[in-house]
């Protein structure tokens, strides 16, 4: 066999805490203050590719670029209490991951170049795996006395938005006794959680918000293009599968006088899936597939409450699917110039949704 491969493994492991207390006796006041964040990016470039190359091999070539991204646990956490005649307390917890690579496997030709396998041609750039599985935001503030003001407030932030193409391209021959591959797939994930508490047991106001946003926006290319395939069969073929699994924002505030809470669960799949042929030919003595497909799938919730002789509080949970309404998302095609010598052509792009936005809210005064 000859193997080219280029991978590159990634994990991260971020906690990160803050805490602060104000007690104050007499007539004086108490001012607590907390903020915490964490922020955690990847960005590789992974690349595998035979350029401007004659390659011969008895049995099977291999191009592939593989990624391996995973923060195992971002969590913030921030604590702030105060208790005086007039006491006033405020938290933030703020937590921005993203996953930013950049995969590509590749043979290509500025000249008149082939390729030759006497098994199978494999060009494979592969996401295994994108993954934030454990992401968490906590803010808690408490204030206690005659007049109190409790404000907390958390932003998570999470995005994968990596570019992974496949692609043979050039004036050059691929020939393979087997079959040639020319795929392009992504696996991402993401959990998001969010809990912010304001309590002010006082005549005074508890406000809080709470914020948590996933988005998943790679763009996922397989492609041939000025080149010649000769093989049994030939597949192109680009796969995205985004799962944005939990997006949960979960608030509570109170005081005797006000209470107001604001949450807001967003999930966004705006990835872009394409599997194509242009100006090229393809002879294959069996099939040629040219396929795009996307799995989506997307949980939202947001829930909370508001306490108090005012209690004020808006609970949003929201999916957007989709890069625009002018934008192909998944696209299959044979594009202009090209020549397929097969016994069957099969050209398919799909899709598949499984979304679900919930909320809850609860006042009383």
């Amino acid at each position: 066999d000859l193997v080219v491969r280029a991978k590159a493994m990634d994990t991260i492991d971020a906690v990160g805490f803050s805490g602060s207390v104000a007690l104050a006796g007499g007539p004086g006041g108490a001012l607590s203050g907390t903020g915490v964040e964490v922020t955690s990016i990847l960005m590789n470039g992974v690349n595998a590719y035979l350029s401007d190359t004659v390659a011969v091999a008895l049995d099977d070539i291999d191009v592939q670029a593989l990624s391996d991204s995973d923060i195992v646990k971002s969590q913030a956490i921030g604590v702030a209490v105060a208790a005086s005649l007039g006491a006033a307390s405020a938290g933030a917890s703020i937590v921005d991951n993203q996953i930013r690579n950049t995969v590509q496997a590749y043979v290509t030709a500025t000249e008149g170049k082939t390729i030759d396998a006497w098994g199978d041609v494999s060009i494979l750039a592969d996401v295994i795996r994108a993954r934030m599985s454990d992401v968490t935001a906590t803010t808690v503030s408490v204030t206690a006395g005659v007049v109190g003001l409790s404000g907390g407030g958390i932003d998570i932030d999470n995005t994968i938005a990596n570019t992974v193409n496949a692609f043979v391209s050039g004036p050059i021959d691929v020939t393979a006794d087997g079959d040639v591959s020319v795929v392009a797939r992504e696996d991402a994930y993401i959990i998001g959680d969010a809990t912010a508490v304001s309590v002010s047991v006082s005549l005074g106001a508890g406000i809080g918000v709470a914020l948590v946003e996933n988005e998943v926006s790679s763009t996922i290319h397989a492609w041939v293009q000025g080149a010649t395939i000769t093989s049994d069969n030939t597949l192109i073929h680009a796969d995205s599968i985004a799962d944005v699994a939990k997006t949960i924002s979960c608030g509570v505030s109170g005081s005797a006088i006000l209470g107001a809470q604001g949450n807001e669960a967003t999930a966004n799949i705006k990835t872009l899936v394409k599997a194509y042929a242009e100006n090229a030919t393809l002879n294959s003595t069996h099939d040629v597939a040219i396929q795009a497909t996307s799995s989506n799938i997307a949980n939202t919730n947001a829930k909370g409450g508001a306490f108090g002789a005012i209690a004020v509080g808006a609970m949003v949970s929201e999916i957007n699917l989709g890069a625009g309404h002018e934008v192909y998302e998944v696209e299959a095609a044979v594009g202009s110039g090209t020549t397929v010598n097969a016994r069957t052509l099969r050209i398919m792009a799909s899709s598949s949704d499984d979304l679900l936005a919930e909320s809850t809210a609860g006042g009383g005064g």
